[in-house]
């Protein structure tokens, strides 16, 4: 297991809107926490989204320049962190996990699953650091390298704690 002070692993699920990864990835995270892993999930979403109203203390705490700012509450904490431009800026967040698992950041260079199913995923092979693609049709993918079917998530775990250097458990 990873130490508390040591930076965890971090592996990429990358593909178009729609593709599967948060299926893929919440499944993969299911079964790895399953196994007694800790594991830690980064979310991108390339759109603005705002958590806090205007005028609200948050909202006022990140006009006046604070960044990140955090609120914690009873049972949640949400961290703001303006433009954070690579997922391993936010590895200190996760210290104490085993793994941290990334949905998006495609142009990020971290070990990567590829979810591809249609012709136009073509062009995600052309994207650094990959390490399998994953899709319902693996027949047709497996000349561009290993594919994984995504329903085989045993496979995909199991890929994904190679990748990442852990020990089995």
């Amino acid at each position: 297991m990873n130490q508390p002070h040591s930076l965890p692993p971090l592996i990429q699920v990358v593909g178009y809107a729609g593709s599967g990864k948060t299926t893929l990835l919440t499944r993969v995270v299911q079964m790895l926490t399953n196994q007694g892993w800790n594991v830690g999930t980064i979310k991108h979403h390339p759109k603005s989204w705002e958590w806090d109203e205007p005028g609200k203390d948050t909202w006022r705490h990140r006009q006046a320049g604070a960044g990140p700012v955090a609120l914690v509450t009873g049972d949640r904490t949400v961290i703001d962190w303006h433009k954070v431009q690579e997922p391993v800026a936010l590895l200190p967040f996760y210290r104490g996990m085993d793994l941290v698992l990334v949905e998006g950041f495609k142009q990020a260079s971290h070990p990567k699953l590829v979810m591809v199913h249609r012709e136009e995923d073509r062009e995600l092979l052309d994207l650094s650091s990959i390490i399998t693609l994953v899709s319902s049709q693996p027949e047709q993918w497996k000349k561009r390298g290993p594919c994984l079917h995504w329903d085989d998530v045993e496979k995909v775990a199991a890929m994904i704690v190679q990748e990442a250097g852990l020990d089995s458990k």
